[in-house]
C-alpha cells in the first residue's frame, strides 16, 4: 500500500473488507448486548422502575468495552508500532 523505496510500510490487505467485517461484528455484538440486557431486566421484573436506563447503559458499557478493545484499539495499536518499527528501520537506512 505506502512504499518507501524496498520497506513495505502497510502489508498489502483488503483494508475495505476488514473494515466491513469489524463493523458488522460491533453491530452485532451492541445488538447481542442489548439483547441480553433487556431479557435480565425482563427477567428481574424491572420494566416499570425508574433505573432500566441506568442498568441498561451500565451493562452496555460494561460489556461493550472489552470487545471494543480487542476488536478496535489493540489492532490499531500494534499497527502503529509496527509502523513505528518500520519508519525506524528505514530511516537507519537512509543515514
Amino acid at each position: 500500500m505506502f512504499q518507501r523505496g524496498t520497506i513495505n510500510i502497510v502489508e498489502e490487505k483488503n483494508w475495505v473488507e476488514d473494515a466491513k467485517f469489524v463493523l458488522e461484528f460491533l453491530i452485532l455484538s451492541i445488538f447481542s448486548i442489548e439483547f441480553l440486557t433487556m431479557e435480565f431486566i425482563d427477567y428481574l421484573n424491572l420494566e416499570n422502575s425508574p433505573y432500566v436506563s441506568l442498568i441498561d447503559s451500565t451493562f452496555l458499557c460494561v460489556m461493550f468495552f472489552p470487545i471494543l478493545y480487542f476488536a478496535v484499539y489493540k489492532p490499531l495499536l500494534d499497527l502503529i508500532g509496527r509502523y513505528k518499527d518500520l519508519l525506524e528501520i528505514q530511516n537507519k537506512s537512509n543515514d
